[in-house]
C-alpha cells in the first residue's frame, strides 16, 4: 500500500474515533434523530446546527418484510457469497444521505448474471463523511437503525438488487439482504430479532444455511 494511502486511511479512522468521542460528550441534539423539519435540509446544514458533528440515525426501509429465503431469492436479481475487500464513503448528490461503496469479490454465484472472482460494487447504507470548511471540519456519521454495517475482510451472503438509476448493487430489503458467515455461523445484518429471517437463521450453521439457499435457487431455474 502506498504511503499516501496509509496516511489517508489513518486520517479517516482517526476522524471516526474523534467524532464518536465528541458526539457522546455533546448535548442530545447531535445524538438524537433529527426532527422532521430538519430532515428537509442537508446533512452538512444539520451538522453545522449541531455544532459541527452529527450522528444521523434513520430508519431502514421496512416496506417489505420477507418471510423466508425463497421469497428473498425471488426479490433479488443477484445472490452471491462475497468477500469485502475495500470501501469508500460517498455523499448522495442531494446531500441528505451517506452510503459506503464496498468492493466485493464474488466467491460463489448462487443467482444472477455475475461471475466467480468478479469484483462488484455494493452500495451499503450509512457511513462517515467529513466536510472541509474554511472554519474547520464538519463531521457526519449515518447509522441506519437496526443494521450492522459490513466490515472489510469478511465473507457474506448478499441478496442484491440493481438500483434503477445508479451504479452497482444495493441490498434486497435493506438489512434483510446481508448475512455474515465468516466464522462458521450466520450473523444477519438485520438486528431485529423478531423478524422472520433473523429468528430462523441467527447463529445457524453456515453449511446448512448455504445449502438451503442453493437448493431454493435450483428449484427456481
Amino acid at each position: 500500500m502506498k504511503k499516501r494511502e496509509v496516511i489517508n486511511l489513518a486520517t479517516v479512522a482517526m476522524g471516526i474515533i474523534v467524532f464518536l468521542s465528541a458526539a457522546i460528550a455533546k448535548s442530545n441534539i447531535s445524538m438524537q434523530q433529527a426532527p422532521a423539519e430538519a430532515q428537509e435540509s442537508t446533512l452538512k446544514e444539520q451538522a453545522k446546527r449541531a455544532g459541527g458533528r452529527l450522528l444521523h440515525q434513520p430508519e431502514p426501509d421496512r416496506s417489505i418484510i420477507y418471510s423466508g429465503i425463497e421469497e428473498l431469492l425471488d426479490g433479488s436479481k443477484v445472490v452471491i457469497v462475497g468477500y469485502t475487500q475495500s470501501n469508500r464513503c460517498q455523499l448522495r448528490p442531494d446531500g441528505k444521505f451517506v452510503t459506503t461503496d464496498f468492493h466485493v469479490k464474488v466467491v460463489e454465484v448462487i443467482k444472477g448474471n455475475v461471475k466467480k472472482d468478479e469484483m462488484i460494487l455494493l452500495s451499503s447504507p450509512g457511513g462517515f463523511y467529513r466536510f472541509f470548511e474554511p472554519d474547520g471540519a464538519v463531521d457526519v456519521m449515518v447509522r441506519v437503525k437496526g443494521y450492522k454495517h459490513p466490515l472489510n475482510g469478511r465473507t457474506y451472503v448478499f441478496f442484491l438488487d440493481h438500483p434503477k438509476a445508479d451504479r452497482g448493487y444495493v441490498l434486497t430489503g435493506g438489512p434483510q439482504g446481508q448475512y455474515d458467515i465468516t466464522d462458521g455461523v450466520v450473523h444477519p445484518a438485520n438486528q431485529r430479532v423478531k423478524d422472520p429471517l433473523v429468528a430462523k437463521y441467527l447463529d445457524k450453521d453456515v453449511t446448512s444455511f448455504l445449502e438451503e439457499i442453493r437448493s431454493a435457487a435450483r428449484k427456481k431455474r
